[in-house]
């Protein structure tokens, strides 16, 4: 029993003059006033939790790259399979051959051309084209864009390639390729086998192709770039290219400090 809520007994008289308390339980007059006037009163709503706003994505600049249209402007011009005068020749064009330019490599030094409205790209020097806009402005692309494979069996990568440091020359040596006819490229005047470098010189990364006629190579990669020097090695044949083999590249090792 509450003691807070007893108020004392309630006499109820019978017939017989008995007296019979029945004692009985009533709210207490305040808590039920209270506990009315609680009943009675609106909760009030809880405010929902406010979003931070949303940011807003910033959109992806998108080089706009340009095809130009540019004219030979000697006698004859060789259209290689690659940027440089050491990949194999794919045919020629002639003073005043009006073509389509849509790629270029890193320097803008080669163009990778096509006849207007055709489709047999291959690279030409810049230097003996007249281009009709700013070689820049071209896009640039992957320098094995129209670069053939080979074919012939057995002849497809290249082995036993190595790369040594002696400060910031890099000495590069390979086994030989069995399947290379060299007669057939002492008459087309190519070399055997293509050193594709992208090397520190300079406190920048510079793009180093050339070819070598035999199986050794050197590239200076100096100290000083954020980005690691990145140099492979194909081997070729008169039908196309062996696939590149990647060298494991060397670094730099930490000059000592001497101590006091």
């Amino acid at each position: 029993m509450d003691d807070n809520n007893y108020v004392g007994p309630v006499i109820e008289k019978t017939s017989s003059s008995t007296v019979v308390y029945n004692p009985t339980l009533v709210q207490n007059p305040t808590q039920a006033a209270t506990s009315t006037q609680l009943d009675s009163q609106t909760s009030t709503p809880i405010p929902t939790s406010i979003k931070s706003p949303t940011s807003t994505p910033q959109p992806t600049i998108t080089p706009t790259y340009a095809i130009l249209n540019g004219a030979v402007n000697v006698g004859a011009l060789s259209c290689n399979y690659g940027p440089g005068a050491m990949y194999l020749f794919k045919y020629g064009v002639f003073e005043g051959d009006y073509l389509e330019i849509f790629g270029r490599n890193r320097s803008g030094t080669w163009l990778l051309i096509r006849a207007i409205g055709g489709t047999n790209a291959c690279w030409v020097k810049s230097d003996y084209m007249d281009i009709n806009g700013e070689v820049m402005s071209i896009a640039p692309v992957k320098i094995h864009s129209v670069l053939p494979r080979t074919y012939m069996p057995g002849f497809y990568q290249m082995s036993g390639v190595t790369a040594i440091r002696n400060e910031n020359v890099v000495n590069l040596s390979w086994n030989v390729l069995q399947m290379i006819a060299r007669d057939d490229f002492d008459l087309t005047n190519q070399a055997p086998y293509v050193i594709e470098a992208w090397v520190c010189q300079g406190g920048e990364i510079v793009e180093i192709l050339k070819g070598a006629w035999y199986e050794y190579s050197s590239v200076i990669d100096e100290p000083g770039c954020e980005t690691q020097s990145y140099v492979r090695v194909l081997g070729a044949e008169k039908h196309g290219y062996t696939d590149w083999f990647n060298f494991v590249w060397p670094l730099h090792q930490p000059t000592e400090t001497p101590q006091p």
